[in-house]
């Protein structure tokens, strides 16, 4: 089996109870008739001969699936799990996998643990590595070679990482489906590896949090490429590999704002790396775009004034000056400008850290809800408690930024092996961490000398016993690991610190009325809007455009659409193409809000047979869902939500066989 099996297989179990004429399964494969007759052929050899017979059927001029949904389900089970050796890779994709090994890898790969990987000879491999090694000298990239160690990669992280997103991007482009695993081995191999599956989710929110944050948007294809440059990162970053040096940036301070924004979500000891937020923000800048707001220079210039003013109101309450920090007043200038808009308009957004923030930052929030009238006069709108924590955010982060820089923490170093073992220590973890090292000295020594001294932590060889001081142990020579978790200890210790100077300002010491607890306010979600009335099942349509009628009639039925939006919807297929048709058999057909929509609704039909929409990649169209939704940030939050969840093949295959109503709304609900 390879990929072209592969592929063939899995484009006709797509495809149940269509008859697929070998003239027009060359045609989309670009092979010879003969050569379908040989994947045929291939294919009853691999599945085996009695499943192929009950499965398939076979005439001299066509093949048909007949199985069922879970049928279905098991054979592309197994196609997936299917391991190199029954894959049969070719030399590309071999020399593919094996450059991401080399390129991931922070310990040699040796030829041992390719071949059992690979299931090549070790003959094969060495040629391989021979072709990989001129592809990497053009990339000025280099792997040492040990008979007894194996191979390992000699560059910097950040060749390093470039070279990975252009091997990724090489292999699939960067876009919604690449983490659709199912239907690419080598790249479920890849999304297995590079750990994809338990980052993606995690970094997509991070990154709509961004939008919503500093009022911008990203194209589609910028924000699927994005997540997985941003996956391989948090990968990097868990495993303790870091950027290692500044270098001179052109990136601009909006891109390094959103850069240390997404950083910090996805991983909030990163402040202390510069070089991380920089490497990031050199990317956006480069490679990506932002969709900001429409704005005027004369908006823009008298928000700068309003920031400023904010600003001002907060550094006497602190006793800090936040008007000096000029990255803190461009986003928060940036951000106040896509509030007004947002608020303008009469939509306003849910944010998802709001309870955290409140709970984690009570007295901050008080402090700043008394400064709230300096926006709200001005910009003629009030400030709910969702826009005031995201406010807050930056108002914390900026404090936090300020305290380190001014208030280094101060340790001890306590070794058990020797003074000059200690200093060399202390040495080490001053090169990597903004800490003052008071004094070093023996374990025996270290209570006598707390007395003497005032210091935040102690870094210890080991374990210590009635130490009145937090403290951590590390080795002697310290590893990554143990740069992180000082990192770590540093950062927790700095904010309590700081959050207890910020509650015992002089300005900060009237009695206050407590936070009201905040009410979760209603997630709009798929399973929710979708009603039994509105799933139709088994429906007939002569053609695309009956379908999206026919999908949408409970929506008119319900009054929540006019008879225009119903026709707005089959003319937008007209003028723009079948786009609406964005995952194999799924359609999800919407059109502009203006044409008549009062609320947000969703319908779903399953048709009796399926209908060609004219995609060249998804027809026929077995699913059709109808939207409805307003201009609203939450409703368009639902519309990435729903295609996400028809994006999943389980899915559509558990609708393909769904025997009623509540069973369509289970399935939803088990995969929402």
């Amino acid at each position: 089996m390879n990929q072209p099996l592969y592929h063939f297989i899995q484009f006709i179990l797509t495809r149940p109870e269509q008859t697929l004429p070998f003239t027009e399964l060359a045609k989309q494969m670009c092979v010879s008739i003969r050569m379908i007759r040989n994947y045929c052929a291939q294919a009853r050899e691999f599945l085996g001969h009695e499943t192929f017979s009950s499965l398939f059927r076979l005439t001299s001029s066509s093949v048909t699936y007949i199985g069922k949904a879970e049928q279905t389900e098991k054979l592309l089970t197994n196609m997936y799990n299917t391991n190199f050796y029954d894959y049969r890779l070719s030399r590309a994709e071999r020399i593919q996998v094996i450059s991401l090994l080399l390129l991931i890898s922070r310990t040699p790969v040796t030829i041992s643990q390719l071949e059992e990987l690979l299931y090549v000879s070790r003959g094969t491999l060495l040629k391989d590595l021979e072709i990989l090694q001129k592809d990497f000298s053009e990339k000025n990239l280099s792997f040492t070679k040990n008979k007894s160690r194996g191979f390992l990669l000699d560059c910097s992280e950040g060749i390093r990482r470039n070279a990975v997103f252009l091997l990724l991007s090489e292999i699939h482009p960067l876009d919604e489906f690449f983490f659709s695993q199912r239907y690419h081995i080598c790249l479920g191999f890849i999304n297995r590896f590079l750990k994809f599956d338990k980052y993606n989710s995690r970094v997509e929110n991070i990154l709509r949090q961004a939008e919503n944050h500093f009022s911008f948007q990203f194209s589609d294809h910028d924000f699927y490429s994005l997540s997985v440059y941003l996956c391989v990162i948090v990968l990097r970053l868990e495993n303790g590999c870091f950027i290692e040096s500044e270098t001179t940036s052109s990136a601009s301070g909006f891109s390094v704002a959103i850069a240390e924004f997404i950083l910090q979500s996805l991983e909030p000891r990163i402040s202390e790396h510069n070089s991380e937020i920089q490497y990031l923000a050199d990317i956006l800048s480069e490679k990506f775009s932002f969709h900001l707001w429409n704005q005027t220079n004369q908006e823009t210039e008298r928000f700068q004034a309003l920031t400023h003013s904010f600003l001002a109101a907060l550094s006497e309450v602190y006793g800090e000056d936040l008007t000096s920090d000029t990255l803190l007043s461009e986003y928060l200038t940036t951000h106040l400008l896509g509030t007004w808009h947002r608020l303008s308009a009469g939509e306003e957004i849910q944010n998802p850290l709001k309870e955290q923030m409140l709970s984690e930052y009570t007295e901050d929030f008080l402090i700043l809800k008394k400064q709230l009238h300096i926006l709200e006069e001005r910009m003629g709108c009030s400030i709910n408690d969702d826009e005031a924590a995201y406010i807050l955010m930056h108002i914390v982060s900026a404090l936090q930024k300020l305290y380190r820089q001014t208030h280094m923490l101060k340790v001890v170093v306590a070794c058990n092996t020797g003074m000059g073992t200690a200093s060399f220590l202390a040495e080490h973890i001053q090169k990597h961490i903004s800490v003052q090292v008071l004094s070093v000295t023996s374990i025996h020594s270290l209570t006598q000398l707390l007395s003497r001294q005032e210091a935040d932590f102690v870094i210890s060889t080991v374990p210590l016993q009635e130490c009145r001081l937090p403290w951590i142990q590390v080795h002697t020579i310290p590893t990554k690991e143990d740069i992180l978790k000082i990192q770590a200890m540093a950062e927790n210790i700095t904010e309590k610190l700081a959050v207890c100077r910020r509650q015992s300002l002089p300005n900060n010491r009237e009695q206050t009325q407590p936070v009201p607890a905040v009410q979760s306010e209603e997630v709009l979600s798929f399973s929710g809007l979708l009603t039994p009335e509105h799933i139709l099942l088994d429906r007939p349509a002569l053609n695309w455009e009956e379908a999206i009628l026919t999908a949408g009639e409970p929506l008119l039925q319900d009054n929540i659409v006019t008879r225009s939006y119903l026709n707005a919807m089959v003319e937008s297929v007209h003028e723009n193409g079948p786009y609406i048709v964005f995952a194999p058999g799924i359609a999800l057909a919407h059109a502009n809000p203006s044409f008549g929509v009062s609320d947000i609704g969703i319908t779903l039909l399953r048709l009796a047979s399926p209908v060609s929409f004219g995609h060249p990649l998804n027809d026929p169209v077995h699913i059709v869902a109808a939207l409805a939704m307003l201009e609203s940030a939450s409703h368009i939050n639902v519309l990435f939500h729903i295609m996400n969840i028809l994006c999943n093949r389980y899915v559509f295959h558990e609708l393909l066989g769904a025997k009623d109503e509540v069973t369509v709304l289970s399935i939803i609900q088990k995969y929402e």
